[in-house]
């Protein structure tokens, strides 16, 4: 039971009580009952008084009742509706939420396609141009050296060295350092001034001297590529 059922009961008890001691004691003072003829009367008078004020009473807490389970009923609908309207506006919050990620997903999943594919132009003219003029310079190991050519393979190589800029430091300094040997091997078979075969023999060992570093710098490149690798760096 609680509280307020508690207070009901007790009010309904307590206005039974007054109400009967009231009639009752009136109805004694009216019928004033000195013969028990009169007492007989009075008694019957007095359980009809009881009976009506139990009538009352029951009804007095019926209304209340009813009253109090309608308050209860009106409080229940109310909290329901809050309840609800809590529920939809966390609804729509985490709806929300879950949009602005999806949204953030999107724009990263865009950011790392567009890495990706700068990344995947940069790597792939570095591997031709590097190729390219390794293939060029390597002639000088027979004794050959077509200087149009290492100029143009060259030339292309330092058009490639800009699109390092979308790669990571580690790449741009491997790339700095092909093309450095690059130069350095144009320029020393520019250098040579013997003639015969001993231009044919220089040329041999100034190709042995540097292609094993040229080579393993174009090895690093290729494996800092996540394409080669199959990862992403």
């Amino acid at each position: 039971m609680t509280a307020f059922q508690k207070i009901l009961a007790f009010t309904i008890a307590a206005i039974y009580i007054v109400v009967a001691v009231a009639l009752v004691g009136f109805a004694y003072w009216w019928f004033n009952p000195s013969t028990e003829e009169q007492y007989k009367t009075f008694g019957v008078f007095a359980g009809m008084i009881l009976a009506a004020d139990a009538a009352l009473c029951g009804m007095l807490s019926s209304f209340l009742s009813l009253n109090a389970q309608a308050r209860s009923a009106k409080d229940l609908a109310n909290q329901n509706a809050k309840t609800q309207k809590d529920l939809e506006d966390y609804k729509k919050d985490i709806v929300e939420k879950i949009e602005n990620l999806k949204g953030e997903i999107a724009r990263q999943n865009n950011f790392i396609d567009k890495t990706l594919d700068a990344k995947s132009a940069a790597y792939n003219k570095l591997f031709v141009t590097t190729t390219t003029c390794y293939r060029e310079l390597q002639s000088l190991a027979k004794g050959e050296y077509d200087k149009t050519k290492v100029e143009t393979a060259e030339s292309s190589l330092r058009e490639a060295e800009a699109l390092a800029a979308n790669l990571d430091d580690a790449d741009r300094k491997i790339v700095a350092k092909i093309v450095q040997a690059v130069m350095d091997l144009h320029d020393a078979a520019d250098l040579l001034t013997s003639t015969g075969d001993t231009l044919k023999n220089d040329r041999q060992a100034l190709w042995n001297t540097r292609a094993q570093d040229f080579g393993k710098q174009m090895e690093a490149l290729r494996d800092r590529s996540p394409f080669y690798n199959q990862k992403i760096q």
